[in-house]
């Protein structure tokens, strides 16, 4: 594991040790910060459904006015808010929220602020030890891709599984290289309609969808398989490894075969050929804010109407 060792200025002196989750854009806590839970609420920021209570925030700055101190104080005093903001210059609004918090509760917030150089250094995820001096200690271990980082700051529960890069493309392939069944290797497919809406499909790896159930759930009876520039303009990713989250805009629809909720586990693409992410469906639907349908039943319908 390799550490990297940063100075900071110190804002509020303390110690903090834990993972950083890292904003490259300033962040209101009035209206952005949820103090009843610590979850990042903003809905136009990159750390948008983040959960930051107990973590490290990385935000160059906040936007807005003292109502963030006051959010923020509320957090403390709640014990929701991150352990530590590093920023990337003295903050009076979050210094402000600090100085109180050790008055009222005897619980200063560890401030500190390095260069935008230095910040720039720090990614979602890293091992991050601040001390009293503003040093700020940054240990790396396995490489996370942002599939990871999406499920982590939003505390969904997951297993990393790797198999040969070299392994045949296929879902199938998949699932004999890391031992698990076909049907639990989660293929997720572009489909377009004809008015232009572009939708994620979720089977298991030997499930192929009835093309009028499809439709039905679709909405649409003019609807193709995506081409793979398509494929790659929509999701960010090249047919193969497509994560099942992470990549969708709000208003993004996916579907998920409802059959797959019998299973215990199921593998999605991590956005990386040779690497899987292993999900129970709850947390799956959960990340990927699918709606469960049947595709391949003809006997049933396609949404359950009981």
């Amino acid at each position: 594991m390799a550490d990297l060792t940063l100075q900071g200025k110190v804002i509020i002196p303390g110690e903090a040790k834990g993972k950083v989750l890292v904003g490259n854009e300033p962040l209101s806590f009035w209206g952005g910060y949820d103090w009843k839970t610590g979850e990042i609420i903003d809905r136009r920021h990159m750390l948008s459904g983040a959960i930051a209570r107990g973590r490290i925030l990385a935000v160059p700055f906040t936007r807005g006015s003292s109502t963030t101190t006051a959010v923020l104080l509320e957090a403390i005093r709640a014990k929701t808010a991150p352990a530590a903001i590093i920023t990337t210059d003295t903050d009076f609004f979050f210094a402000l929220a600090s100085v109180v918090a050790e008055e009222l509760y005897a619980s200063p917030l560890p401030l500190v602020a390095l260069s935008e150089a230095d910040f720039a250094e720090l990614n979602t995820n890293d091992e991050v030890q601040i001390g009293l001096d503003g040093t700020v200690i940054v240990s790396r271990g396995t490489m996370d891709l942002t599939a990871h980082t999406f499920l982590d700051t939003r505390s969904i529960p997951y297993e990393r599984k790797s198999f040969p890069p070299d392994t045949e493309k296929g879902a199938a392939n998949v699932a004999h290289a890391l031992g698990f069944s076909v049907r639990q290797a989660v293929k997720t497919l572009i489909f377009e309609a004809d008015t232009g809406e572009r939708v994620l499909v979720m089977l298991g790896g030997d499930q192929s969808a009835i093309s009028g159930h499809l439709k039905k759930a679709i909405g649409s009876r003019n609807i193709k398989m995506a081409d793979p520039e398509v494929v790659k303009e929509t999701t960010g990713y090249v047919i193969g490894s497509i994560p099942a989250f992470g990549w969708q805009p709000p208003g993004f629809r996916s579907f998920l075969e409802a059959s797959l909720l019998k299973e215990p586990i199921l593998g999605t693409g991590a956005g990386q050929w040779g690497e899987e992410i292993m999900v129970t469906p709850e947390n799956l639907i959960r990340a990927s804010h699918a709606i469960a349908v049947n595709l391949t039943d003809r006997e049933k319908p396609v949404r359950d109407e009981s």
